[in-house]
């Protein structure tokens, strides 16, 4: 697998993303030609679509996305048993800060079984859960070689300076009591919203 600069990642020649999708160069011309995919033109004439576009039209016509592409995005997972809480999560984050990979689980079982494919930068993880809840999750995922390093926050609907202790102590970045605020957690990931939209 060929490595790529991060100039590489972010503008991709019309022949590139043809070798990354394993399609016809003339495909890609005929999805910019028609509009579905946005490119844009060079002085000397030649196309070249920017990575963000290209996986949100490979998001779009729910098609794989390479994780070629994904290795300059940050990934964040977010498990909380409140599935319109996360629903609302999820539209906040494709609005604020598109160049974020989101991933959400309503329960910590799912949400193990994937982690180690996923890889995220960021884990946003509820206490109270059906199943085996926060605390468990915690302690297996930092008890992990594989997945020790990963940030967590921990959220909660209380603000009890005894579960908030018990995070701390098992390993969490923070402990944020709900309703948190999407800005904040985008800032464990490093990235201010305005900047996370560009």
């Amino acid at each position: 697998m060929a490595r790529w600069t991060q100039k590489e990642r972010t503008l991709l020649s019309t022949h590139q993303v043809a070798n990354l999708l394993q399609v016809d160069p003339t495909s890609i011309i005929n999805w910019i030609k028609s509009g579905l995919l946005k490119a844009q033109k060079t002085p000397g004439g030649h196309r070249r679509i920017h990575t963000t576009a290209l996986i949100e039209f490979l998001e779009e016509h729910q098609m794989d996305v390479p994780v070629e592409l994904r290795l300059g995005r940050r990934r964040m997972m977010w498990i909380d048993d409140d599935e319109k809480y996360l629903k609302s999560i999820a539209r906040g984050l494709k609005r604020q800060a598109p160049n974020v990979d989101g991933q959400f689980y309503d329960n910590g079982i799912d949400a193990l079984s994937q982690i180690g494919f996923f890889k995220p930068h960021l884990l946003v993880l509820d206490i109270k859960m059906p199943g085996i809840d926060g605390f468990e999750v915690l302690e297996r995922l930092k008890a992990s070689d594989l997945t020790k390093d990963i940030k967590i926050i921990v959220v909660s609907g209380s603000a009890d300076p005894d579960q908030r202790a018990r995070a701390m102590k098992l390993g969490a970045r923070a402990y944020l009591v709900k309703p948190v605020e999407l800005g904040m957690v985008l800032k464990e990931l490093g990235i201010e919203m305005a900047m996370a939209a560009a």
